[in-house]
């Protein structure tokens, strides 16, 4: 006899077989579009399970016209479980794969154990099912021209849908829809915002481009080595959008192959999880003899660091290049508010970055000599790091927050972790003690962004290992 209660998780487990088990496996039936069973297919892959992709070619077919009355709601998509059991309806099965499934290193499950947080994904995922209602009354329209028309409208100043997405980028999250980590609200918004742009309906493949922090969320779910490795060539112009490019990786940062300016913008890279090219410069003759005039073509500013966009768009100066960093990945704070105080902050810590630079060459005439940057050193790390960082910690007080905007990394936190981290590095190379030590809080956002799953790959590479200062510039603090 059947049993009501289906196939619990212990025995879900069993069924991740290797290839060429004779065991039975789920099997999951759709249309072959990438639309409502999407998630299911993305969550299946993700979980692990040995699952059958059962593709009907469409809803006319024969197939489908055979299948429907046997279905149990004369629907799709419909899952059948090894035991015999068929379910239907998309998001409960999302849902129910979701809590079989993880992409955090922490082990926490798509679908979050916290009931508030389950609340708040299954809030966003009705949020993104009223963007899909508000077009899924035009495909009543018969004329092709007139339903494209009527489509469009939607994402026009004041249609229905732009005005749920204007309000989806107000309160989406730094990096993910809910949370500190991927849940299914981040799959569920990879999919529809994908779906949206992938050609299957009329809408451009820039929808995006005003929208950067869901932008941010969907490229992080893209690039993610598991999510990618489902879509790995696959055919068919649909899915394109919804696998990792490749093409030539679309935002390159030039600077010298040092720390210095160069790693916060790394980090934010690492962090948003996008493809970048990190174009380090090890002689004057590379950049001045070689790139620069390229760079100029495109930028009167030109300067290191730069960042470069798909080869036209070309911001200079580092503040600046946070900045474009930051709003292109929604890590400029969501209010006036937050966003005045990425400014002051970004400001605040170029003080210290420069103190830093005076110590450190001596091209400034402040340490002509070793011996004057030695007794400098004492004094940076005695005087001008407590007088930054007491206002750090004041500052990390009054928030209340444990990064610098809010409870998630933003566009400041980048840098004053770099700045931090390299007077770290000064104080064990003149047998000193931590100098973020003494500042509690400090020392939890500096441990924070050091252990960071997102960063990780980025402190296990080269890039972090490189000297803080350039030795070709005769740094004395490397």
């Amino acid at each position: 006899s059947r049993r009501a209660r289906g196939p619990s998780q212990a025995e879900l487990i069993e069924f991740k077989l290797p290839p060429g088990s004779s065991a039975m496996a789920i099997s999951l039936a759709y249309f072959d579009i990438p639309a409502l069973a999407e998630p299911v297919r993305l969550l299946l892959h993700i979980s692990g399970l040995k699952w059958e992709d059962k593709r009907i070619p469409g809803s006319g077919s024969d197939m489908w016209k055979e299948m429907k009355p046997k279905t149990k709601w004369g629907q799709l998509p419909v899952c059948h479980f090894p035991d015999g059991q068929e379910v239907a309806q998309s998001k409960a099965l999302t849902r129910y794969f979701a809590k079989l499934s993880s992409l955090d290193s922490k082990g926490r499950t798509l679908y979050p154990e916290d009931p508030f947080s389950a609340l708040l994904v299954d809030e966003w995922i009705d949020v993104m099912e009223d963007m899909r209602n508000a077009i899924m009354k035009h495909f009543a329209i018969e004329d092709e021209e007139a339903k494209k028309a009527a489509m469009l409208a939607l994402i026009a100043p004041g249609g229905a849908l732009k005005e749920l997405m204007e309000k989806a980028e107000k309160h989406a999250g730094s990096g993910h829809f809910v949370g500190d980590y991927t849940t299914l609200a981040d799959i569920w918004g990879f999919w529809w915002f994908s779906l949206l742009r992938c050609g299957f309906l009329p809408f451009p493949a820039t929808l995006l481009d005003e929208f950067p922090k869901i932008s941010a969320i969907v490229e992080s779910v893209r690039m993610n080595p598991v999510v990618s490795s489902y879509y790995d060539g696959m055919d068919g112009k649909l899915y394109a959008i919804f696998g990792r490019p490749k093409a030539k990786a679309p935002i390159q940062i030039g600077y010298w192959a040092i720390r210095g300016l160069g790693a916060p913008l790394r980090m934010m890279c690492e962090y948003a999880g996008v493809r970048y090219e990190d174009k380090q410069y090890t002689s004057g003759e590379e950049w001045f003899g070689k790139d620069k005039e390229s760079i100029l073509a495109l930028n009167p500013l030109a300067n290191l660091p730069y960042v470069l966009v798909n080869g036209e768009t070309c911001v200079c100066q580092t503040s600046s290049c946070l900045m474009f960093l930051g709003e292109r990945f929604g890590m400029n704070g969501s209010t006036p508010k937050e966003k005045i105080a990425v400014k002051q902050l970004l400001d605040e810590i170029y003080d210290l970055r420069n103190k830093m630079i005076d110590l450190s060459y001596p091209f400034k005439k402040v340490n002509r000599t070793k011996e004057e940057y030695l007794v400098s050193a004492v004094s940076q790390l005695d005087e001008a790091c407590p007088t930054t960082y007491k206002k750090l910690e004041a500052w990390l007080t009054s928030m209340n927050t444990k990064f610098f905007i809010s409870n998630q990394i933003s566009t400041p936190d980048f840098h004053i972790w770099e700045m931090l981290d390299q007077h770290e590095k000064l104080a064990k190379s003149h047998d000193k003690p931590s100098p973020v030590k003494p500042f509690t809080k400090l020392k939890i956002f500096h441990e924070a962004i050091q252990s960071e799953p997102k960063l990780k790959a980025y402190f296990a590479s080269p890039s972090y290992e490189l000297p803080c200062n350039s030795p070709m510039g005769g740094a004395y603090f490397v």
